[in-house]
């Protein structure tokens, strides 16, 4: 105790933890802690701000059961690591109005994985996946697989959209569109009521004397004129 103050005099901020002191404190400096320091009512830091960024111990940020929010919506947040791992129900950038990117064109492999029904959509605008070695959709292998369906949306007053497959423009080489020539038993094109229409030449078979054409219905000729 300071000398001419009893012990347990309200003047000074007492050294124990048994009991809340109503105190307050202003230091303009540096200081140390070296043991454990608890904010119950809630912390404000100002300024630049450096939370374990030497030490080799685990920092854990809003570990109960409230809401947590860092950063602002004008400056940039950066989560660096050799492992950033965002546990629980997550929301990115729902409420803002500017762009997210994941990922940079440094940074390694970006994997989204769930357990469940997942979606990726866009409200407005074209939803674009492109991948410089190449995009490959697939289902996932294994003792039977799942199929895959390219479909465009129910339109329930008007048209529903249209599906293009086809190569990008080119300089050199013939660039091809194939379907079924790896592993399928059969491929099917069009409904029984509809019409296909094929834009050029029509072969079966790789080679001469090679595969069948068979038609279970009528054949027409446009023939120009």
């Amino acid at each position: 105790p300071i000398s001419g103050d009893g012990g347990g005099s309200g003047s000074y901020i007492q050294n124990q933890t048994a009991v809340a002191q109503t105190a307050g404190f202003n230091i303009n400096g540096a200081g140390t802690i070296g043991g454990l320091l608890t904010a119950s009512a809630g912390a404000t830091i100002t300024g630049t701000t450096n939370i374990n960024t030497s030490g080799a111990a685990v920092t854990s940020i809003g570990t109960g059961t409230g809401n947590n929010s860092i950063g602002n919506t004008t400056g940039t947040l950066g989560l660096t690591g050799s492992t950033v791992a965002v546990l629980g129900t997550t929301t990115i950038n729902t409420t803002g109005t500017a762009a997210t990117t994941i990922g940079s064109n440094t940074a390694g492999a970006v994997s989204i994985t769930s357990n469940a029904a997942s979606n990726f959509t866009t409200n407005a605008g074209l939803l674009t996946l492109q991948g410089m070695g190449g995009v490959t959709v697939a289902s996932t292998a294994g003792t039977t697989s799942s199929a895959i369906t390219i479909s465009t949306g129910n339109a329930s007053a008007g048209a529903s959209g249209n599906i293009s497959i086809d190569t990008g423009t080119f300089t050199s080489g013939l660039p091809t569109v194939s379907i079924g020539t790896a592993h399928a038993s059969a491929v099917s094109i069009g409904q029984n009521t509809t019409t296909v229409t094929i834009q050029g030449n029509l072969t079966a078979g790789v080679a001469a004397g090679t595969g069948t054409f068979t038609n279970n219905g009528a054949t027409r000729n446009a023939e120009k004129t």
